[in-house]
């Protein structure tokens, strides 16, 4: 097809189990590492100056997707299908942006050696962005970008970071593009596209917000210092002391545990309030 070229570069594999780098071996380090030398690739065959990156276990409207995009560019953002301000997370089907904001956007991912701050790509991927390009601007504490679980609650100053980046440097592409997309062979379902903020109602207030404000969770129980101080002997090289991590990751964790009680208690609760008025309602 005219004016289209296609490349075939080394499988940079995934990072096993042992590696202190990684949770568990997966794919992830394929996306980035293929994203990184494409970009490599334009950038000595071409004068691109934006870039789109699509999974290749999917099917996807490109005109609609392009056009999301042009709307979009002037804000000089990464852009991608939708986001989900109540449980922190932004989805990687499609990401879009300038060439620059893109190469940092990868750069990030694979800084200090691909270390993952979480489990959970589609919120290391925010947070490791937010580490590497806007710690001045943030202004929290470096162990706030490593928390355990944010969707079952965090420490404001963790809460401050997932805000600011979702609201000012993520933005997302249009809920036709998303509607469009068939992954893996199936049409992806209501349940799935369910509280997701497209383009259409990015500007909602009540969507933004949406669970930010929520019970902000002691640092001692939400960070995973266990992670924290891993990173801070690879990379920071500060002198810890041995009896505080120890304390702190053996309280932490015994904490979250009785956090999580709680917390499933609690939404347990919820449902059965909300099942008990919806039923008298009747």
């Amino acid at each position: 097809m005219e004016g289209i070229s296609v490349t075939s570069l080394p499988d940079p594999s995934a990072i096993m189990d042992d590696s202190p780098r990684a949770y568990k071996a997966h794919n992830r380090n394929r996306q980035f590492i293929g994203i990184r030398q494409g970009l490599d690739w334009l950038r000595m065959h071409s004068k691109a100056e934006y870039v789109v990156q699509m999974r290749t276990d999917q099917f996807v409207d490109l005109r609609e997707l392009l056009d999301s995009f042009e709307r979009q560019v002037r804000h000089q953002r990464i852009c991608v299908p939708f986001l989900r301000p109540g449980i922190f997370l932004a989805s990687d089907f499609y990401i879009a942006a300038d060439f620059s904001s893109f190469e940092d956007f990868v750069n990030a991912q694979l800084s200090h050696d691909r270390y993952e701050f979480i489990v959970d790509v589609h919120r290391d991927m925010i947070l490791k962005y937010a580490y590497a390009s806007f710690r001045g601007v943030l202004g929290v504490p470096d162990w706030a970008y490593f928390p355990r679980a944010p969707h079952a609650g965090m420490h404001k100053k963790t809460k401050d970071i997932f805000s600011y980046m979702l609201q000012e440097i993520f933005t997302p592409l249009s809920e036709t593009t998303l509607r469009s997309v068939v992954w893996r062979g199936s049409p992806l379902s209501e349940e799935y596209l369910k509280e997701v903020r497209t383009e259409e109602n990015a500007s909602h207030e009540e969507t933004r917000r949406s669970k930010m404000d929520a019970i902000s969770v002691p640092a001692l129980l939400s960070i995973n210092w266990k992670r924290y101080y891993e990173f801070c002997r690879l990379y920071n090289k500060k002198k810890l002391s041995f009896w505080k991590e120890v304390l702190l990751i053996a309280l932490g964790n015994v904490g979250w545990n009785g956090w999580v009680l709680l917390w499933k208690a609690l939404k347990t609760g919820k449902r059965k309030v909300l099942w008990l008025a919806k039923r008298q309602s009747n």
